[in-house]
């Protein structure tokens, strides 16, 4: 049986983007499909487990297991720790209720610029284009978020859950990347909870690191003899350095695996952001 592409229902139309179409034939074979670009993709039809993709002057097929695989790891991504922040003072209009998590802006401020040099760059919440901020309320306790792509999953959730049943393996539940962040920030705290626990005097062992948003990495240092001054010290070992974002920018998860190693051996490292005062220091040069 044959569906054109004007006879998709919206959750098909969900799944089988051309976006998440090439992207699934990239991941498969990215030297074959490294030119392929969305546009190229005149038009779509699903036949049983195939989607056919009209090039215009080649016929294209794919498994529409492989595009499903594609839209459920773009759709449950966590993004890096440093996109997102708890914002407590976080208000919305409207009944939604559970954990503000906003969205980061690492841009210079014109407002905060003569306060740069004592109070460093301190993100904000960053806005669309419509100038709205995006704070989300993810509820953990009932798996839900205030977001559209999550309200989206959810509308359509009986027909993408029919989809993901008949053409793959997944089991499908309506999630969305503040959800991800929200669900590996809890894990990190209790981690975090347990490693204080398990010292209650004073730890030597610390993880210091700083990130920088301009170039997307973050640099650690690890110390097994830190000197108790507020974080404000200086670690004797070279700094190390991690690259959170891939080429097109998407979180790779290496700061929460540092985070998360760092907290789980024996005696835990204790997780300690680097003071202002020397971060500009390390920002404005490259780490051996």
């Amino acid at each position: 049986m044959t569906v054109v592409e004007q006879e998709l229902s919206a959750a098909q139309r969900l799944i089988y983007g051309r976006k998440r179409i090439v992207d699934a034939l990239y991941q498969d074979q990215p030297d074959k499909f490294s030119s392929l670009q969305a546009a190229d993709i005149q038009s779509i039809s699903l036949e049983d487990d195939l989607i056919c993709c009209d090039l215009g002057e080649c016929l294209l097929y794919v498994e529409r297991s492989k595009v499903i695989s594609n839209f459920w790891t773009h759709r449950t991504r966590t993004p890096s720790y440093f996109d997102y922040k708890v914002w407590r003072n976080g208000l919305v209009a409207g009944s939604w209720k559970g954990t503000p998590i906003a969205a980061l802006d690492y841009n210079p401020s014109p407002v905060r610029a003569a306060l740069e040099s004592h109070l460093g760059r301190p993100p904000r919440i960053a806005t669309d284009k419509d100038g709205v901020q995006k704070l989300y309320f993810v509820n953990e306790e009932s798996k839900t978020c205030s977001c559209q792509s999550w309200t989206q999953l959810d509308e359509n959730k009986e027909e993408l859950r029919a989809e993901f049943e008949r053409y793959s393996d997944i089991e499908f539940t309506p999630v969305c990347k503040h959800m991800q962040w929200a669900m590996a920030n809890i894990r990190l705290h209790a981690l975090s909870f347990a490693a204080r626990k398990t010292n209650d005097g004073y730890n030597p062992r610390i993880c210091v690191y700083n990130f920088n948003h301009q170039r997307g990495i973050l640099f650690y240092r690890l110390t097994y003899d830190g000197i108790k001054a507020d974080a404000r010290w200086l670690p004797e070992e070279t700094w190390r350095e991690r690259q959170i974002y891939s080429a097109p920018g998407v979180a790779t998860g290496e700061c929460w695996d540092l985070f998360v190693t760092a907290l789980s051996q024996d005696p835990p490292f204790r997780l300690s952001a680097y003071s202002q005062s020397l971060a500009t220091v390390l920002t404005g040069s490259r780490s051996r």
